[in-house]
């Protein structure tokens, strides 16, 4: 059987590779709109029952955004999705009652919203849709970021680029000097992206040192354009949530890789300064965090568990049960495809997914 499947995924690639990407797209819509006629979606959904979905946002547009970011998703849709969770008798719940609920057997769809990195838009566009349709979930927050008019250092490289009046873009990078030509949208898309894998990957300490070259500081004032959907909530709004629908949780104090950090100290300021800053102004304890683009490892585990963290979510796909380490929890990327949506919190995407990743491990 698995050399049969084997033969056919040999040649689905060889076929794959004489069709144009436009094609391959179309070819790949109308596959998945009807595997979801059939009823794949209904019967994963079966099987998967007795499993907790968390689902990761970032931002979410009131409308169409000018600057091309793949983190937003249009509030249309977010209110598409949760009507379509809704509609399948998901149950939504918070992280602090999945703390509750694994000391019980699951019978149910569980499923849990999270946001990442604090936005203004979440308070304004995601959580009047949520109490419309009862969801509940976790907003982790940055906490230097609140309400101090910065932005995330991804946005800020991006508007920093964007805001910049001259043809090129002038980066000291390990003391070598790098010049990016900003003469197209897809010379400034280069450009920023760059710099911004370039900087992520070192220490906190040097990426704080290299940030000191940029002319501008972290600071919204300082830009004549800075799109609304960029900007950080600020302490009033986070207190005014209510906690029993969308709870504040830790995403650490200014957003860096925490296996990049290389000391307990660096590591106490992230997580625990945070956490009782946090505390101190929404009035509230914080047990549950997320760590920034997925970063952690077996320190920051324990680290986070001494701090009085309960949970910790990752950016790995996936389910989650009872017995899921609370400080590896996976969750689900969600995009601006609903179709692909339905596959994801059905469990068939992943099935597929892993299925493809055997034949091309038996491949080597």
């Amino acid at each position: 059987m698995f050399n049969k499947i084997n033969s056919l995924f040999i040649s689905l690639k060889k076929i794959s590779n004489l069709i144009t990407q436009a094609t391959k797209f179309k070819i790949y819509a109308i596959l998945l709109a009807f595997l979801d006629k059939v009823g794949i979606n209904a019967i994963f959904r079966t099987i998967n029952k007795k499993k907790l979905a968390i689902l990761m946002f970032h931002g979410i547009s009131k409308k169409n955004f000018s600057y091309s970011h793949k983190r937003l998703i249009p509030k249309k849709l977010f209110e598409e999705i949760l009507k379509y969770l809704k509609k399948k008798n998901y149950i939504f719940i918070t992280l602090s009652d999945w703390l509750k609920i694994v000391k019980r057997q699951i019978n149910h769809n569980y499923i849990i919203l999270t946001f990442d990195d604090g936005f203004k838009n979440i308070i304004e566009n995601a959580y009047p849709i949520m109490l419309k349709y009862g969801a509940k979930g976790c907003f982790y927050v940055v906490s230097s970021l609140i309400g101090n008019y910065q932005l995330l250092l991804s946005d800020y490289l991006e508007v920093l680029v964007r805001n910049h009046n001259n043809s090129i873009f002038k980066f000291v990078f390990k003391n070598k000097e790098i010049i990016y030509p900003l003469n197209s949208e897809q010379q400034i898309r280069k450009a920023y992206g760059d710099i911004k894998v370039k900087l992520r990957n070192l220490p906190n300490k040097e990426k704080i040192s290299h940030l000191k070259q940029f002319p501008f500081s972290n600071n919204i004032s300082n830009f004549q354009k800075v799109p609304k959907d960029y900007l950080i909530s600020n302490w009033e709004e986070l207190s005014s949530l209510n906690k029993n629908i969308l709870e504040i949780g830790c995403h650490t104090k200014t957003h860096p890789l925490l296996e990049m950090l290389n000391s307990e100290i660096e590591l106490n300021e992230e997580l625990y300064q945070s956490k009782l800053e946090i505390e101190k102004k929404i009035g509230y304890s914080i047990y549950h965090l997320c760590y920034p683009a997925g970063s952690y490892n077996k320190s920051v585990i324990q680290s986070a568990g001494k701090y009085g963290y309960r949970t910790g979510v990752t950016v790995e796909e996936g389910f989650n049960s009872i017995n899921s380490d609370l400080f590896q929890l996976k969750r689900l990327k969600i995009n601006n495809d609903f179709l692909m949506f339905k596959f994801k919190i059905s469990g068939f995407y992943y099935f597929i997914k892993n299925i493809f990743q055997n034949l091309i491990l038996k491949q080597k």
